[in-house]
């Protein structure tokens, strides 16, 4: 027998297959050794979505392709993402966004925020709210939203919206009798920071057209006012709420900064008003934005 004649020569060759079988088996796939997610922050309206991809590297930075990606988020209730990176915002807030693969990770910063550019018809995002039988009339169009009408003190509140800490912004281009209004409990008890341009329809406004005010149950009191020049444009005005303290900004410059602990949180919006002295109040907005601080 051939094979019994060279017993030694065939124990080498099958040596050699084995120990070539085991260097083949030895060369698996290059472990990840870095995670890397793209964009590293995002800003997404609520309601919209933004997409996020990652890559994997080995050592050296060399691109590793179709490896498997885990993504998860610290705060699903403000900003979900799914299992190919698409990252859906709820609510307002912050939440850092994961993306892992075996055992490496990289994070993302996500912020969450109401972001409304007006440029779609209708309202749907928003509920009104009237302290009396008169009400707004609110309308988008190009871009605009357009308040006009008998109104007292009419209100369009972001649905859902329930801020603690955070702050709510409006680019205003017409200001008759214009609000910002945050901490909303119901029609008649928030705080409203009230703006009138140069133009305002009611003369007195004209000298004290950045004004904040508490109402209760439909009792306003002032609690701070200020007399800037503001012709008629648009100016973006911004109210920031933390605690007790009400910062007031005008085109990003601080004018003040104040003290009330009487509500602490609260849904967030827009104010239309009609004063009983004036026959017409027409207020314009071009842009509306509100989130945590």
């Amino acid at each position: 027998m051939i094979e019994a004649r060279h017993p030694l020569r065939n124990l080498l060759i099958v040596s050699g297959a084995v120990l070539a079988s085991a260097c083949n088996n030895s060369a698996g796939p290059e472990p990840v050794r870095s995670v890397v997610i793209s964009p590293d922050t995002a800003l997404v309206a609520v309601g919209s979505t933004r997409q996020l991809s990652a890559e994997a590297f080995a050592a050296g930075g060399k691109l590793l392709t179709g490896r498997q990606v885990a993504w998860s988020s610290t705060d699903s209730t403000k900003l979900r993402v799914s299992q190919s990176g698409l990252v859906s915002a709820i609510a307002p807030g912050a939440a850092q966004i994961i993306a892992a693969a075996e055992g490496r990770a990289d994070t993302a910063n996500a912020m969450a925020r109401y972001d409304d550019h007006f440029t779609s018809a209708g309202l749907a995002d928003y509920d009104e709210l009237d302290l009396s039988d008169t009400r707004g009339v609110w309308s988008v169009a190009g871009g605009l939203l357009t308040a006009s009408g008998p109104a007292n003190h009419s209100l369009l509140i972001r649905k859902g919206s329930d801020l603690t800490d955070g702050y709510v912004e409006a680019k205003v281009d017409r200001a008759d009798d214009a609000g910002l209004v945050f901490r909303v409990q119901n029609a008649g008890s928030y705080y409203l920071l009230a703006v009138r341009d140069d133009a305002a329809s009611l003369s007195e406004f004209r000298t004290e057209n950045v004004a904040l005010y508490r109402a209760v149950n439909g009792n306003f009191t002032q609690i701070y006012s200020r007399d800037v020049v503001w012709p008629r444009g648009g100016r973006m005005v911004r109210a920031e709420f933390q605690g007790s303290t009400i910062r007031i900004y005008l085109d990003g410059q601080l004018l003040d900064s104040v003290s009330d602990p009487r509500y602490t949180r609260g849904g967030v919006g827009m104010r239309h008003m009609l004063h009983p002295r004036v026959t017409s109040s027409t207020n314009v907005f071009d842009l509306f934005r509100a989130g945590t601080l």
